[in-house]
């Protein structure tokens, strides 16, 4: 199972995470769909602080138990594809 979580802070909100979330759902639905072996649990997450300590590193995406600051919708959909490519092999 992959498992992502996107902190759903205001400030990682405002900086893309909702998008993050939309594109991964339609993205995990069609890789289930070809593979359905393969989850991927999605899930919102409650505000870590990160901001508190550096605004840059918004928005905040765990995956898999690594942390990604400053989270792009190409590098989250690039590492969960990695992911999705080992669980395939």
């Amino acid at each position: 199972m992959i498992k992502v979580e996107i902190c759903t802070g205001s400030r990682c909100m405002m900086e893309g995470a909702s998008t993050i979330f939309d594109i991964l759902e339609d993205l995990s639905e069609e890789i289930t769909e070809r593979h359905p072996e393969i989850k991927i649990e999605i899930e919102n997450s409650k505000c870590r602080q990160y901001c508190k300590k550096d605004p840059g590193l918004v928005p905040v995406v765990e995956i898999n138990g690594e942390v990604v600051f400053n989270a792009s919708t190409p590098v989250v959909m690039g590492k969960v594809m990695d992911l999705v490519k080992l669980e395939i092999h």
